[in-house]
């Protein structure tokens, strides 16, 4: 047995009630003063209850006057019901209810059980499965919203820093292409005036030399004018020779520079181009955006500016 101190402490209330006057008060039905009973003698009947309802637990009794009545398991209150305010696992129990009147007893068993039948409810809202799926369905729904609103959030965010990221990238790539095809220009430069330097030194060399030929044998000429005249005619081939060899050497020379120029030009473009096509996969912008960027640099260096360029140091072409 449970005494009133330690019922408060429980989720069950007991209320212990006179019940309905024609089953407590049945005169009929007891044979003298002194007898008592209950409709379920010595019986064992079962009460179910919904998860997280009140239940009442009853014990019907009857005799003449009102016999005493006794709970098991909680503490009886004046009043002839036991009462369940909040119906969960912890109070599933066997209870017995007894009644006594002087000598006379008498017991019926009470088995409290949960009713589950309201979990498959056709009310979504009483049912805990249609609830379950509802709500499933509803934080299925949400958390693919809060993603979708995640992954709009996190692109509107990281894409500025993403395009601040290739604009720097951009501009290096550009400045480094800056650097490099001025380097390639002022090398073809410098190599062609040392070729043209050589060439005009090789062609003064020459004239010299056959300026002072030409003035030795200018004293022999009335005695020795035949011989004179074949002399300086092969003087003459010879400087003529020895002048289209210069330009040739010269013109290989330029030749193979402007060759090996092209090839500097040509593999610094293609650098250039594999870069930005990096930069498109790797940072997943367009082409319009880097052509945009690339309008922004003031560069000098743009293909026409370069043809241009190298239409104008391109002497023996």
């Amino acid at each position: 047995m449970i005494n009133s101190s330690t019922f408060s402490n429980k989720w069950a209330v007991l209320i212990i009630g006179l019940g309905f006057a024609q089953q407590i008060f049945a005169q009929s039905l007891a044979p003298n003063s002194t007898a008592c009973g209950l409709n379920s003698t010595n019986g064992t009947y079962l009460v179910r209850a919904k998860y997280n309802d009140s239940a009442v637990l009853q014990c019907d009794c009857f005799g003449m006057h009102k016999p005493r009545i006794k709970w098991f398991l909680y503490e009886i209150l004046s009043g002839g019901f036991l009462h369940i305010k909040q119906a969960n696992s912890t109070v599933v129990e066997r209870y017995v209810c007894t009644v006594e009147k002087g000598e006379m007893q008498n017991h019926t068993i009470i088995n409290f059980r949960l009713d589950y039948t309201d979990w498959y409810s056709k009310y979504v809202f009483h049912s805990v499965f249609w609830g379950a799926l509802l709500t499933s369905l509803i934080v299925c729904i949400v958390t693919f919203v809060v993603n979708i609103i995640w992954i709009l959030t996190r692109e509107s965010i990281l894409w500025a820093e993403r395009l601040s990221r290739v604009r720097k990238m951009v501009e290096a790539l550009e400045k480094y292409r800056t650097r490099q095809m001025e380097r390639i220009h002022e090398n073809y430069q410098k190599k062609i005036q040392i070729v043209r330097d050589n060439y005009h030194q090789q062609i003064e060399t020459i004239r010299v030399s056959y300026t002072a030929q030409s003035e030795r044998f200018r004293d022999y000429r009335t005695a020795q004018m035949e011989s004179m005249h074949s002399h300086l005619d092969s003087i003459r081939d010879n400087y003529y020779l020895q002048l289209q060899r210069v330009r040739e050497h010269g013109s290989k020379r330029a030749e193979q520079l402007w060759e090996s120029y092209e090839k500097q030009v040509n593999r610094m473009r293609a650098f250039s181009a594999q870069q930005r096509l990096k930069l498109m996969r790797q940072y997943k912008v367009k082409q319009r955006y880097l052509n945009k960027l690339l309008e922004n640099f003031q560069d000098a260096n743009n293909p026409e500016a370069l043809r241009q360029h190298e239409e104008d140091v391109r002497v023996f072409k």
